[in-house]
């Protein structure tokens, strides 16, 4: 996977028993996403990427001053939409992962774009390798 993110956790992320908050780690994933996405670009397009599904996987804990690797790759792509592979690991040792299901709509209609021409190249572009 690529490329990676990385993040300390910091006291904010945290709940009462010292671990990263179950949320924080959406958020996690959610900053490695955009940074992989030139999202400007779409934007530009009038396109919004949008999750419509997140299976997560909690694998142990993640605590204050951890130092954390978030990589990110495309692992399908659909007409209408596209599963990207996240892990979340501390020191080589995984501490979430997550496959996260998105898709592209415009502002004129609420119904998924067909991801062909530069939408799948943008998406082909995620691919690890």
């Amino acid at each position: 996977m690529s490329p990676i993110l990385h993040k300390t956790v910091c006291t904010f992320h945290c709940d009462a028993y010292g671990h990263v908050n179950n949320a924080r780690y959406l958020e996690f994933l959610d900053e490695a996403r955009q940074s992989l996405a030139d999202l400007s670009w779409f934007g530009s397009q009038g396109i919004m990427v949008v999750v419509s599904r997140i299976d997560i996987r909690y694998v142990r804990p993640a605590k204050l001053g951890d130092r954390l690797a978030i990589e990110t790759e495309l692992i399908e792509l659909g007409e209408r939409h596209g599963v990207l592979q996240q892990l979340i690991s501390r020191d080589g040792k995984t501490v979430a992962m997550a496959d996260v299901t998105v898709a592209c709509l415009s502002a004129s209609s609420p119904r998924p774009l067909l991801l062909d021409g530069e939408l799948q190249a943008r998406f082909e572009a995620m691919r690890k390798g």
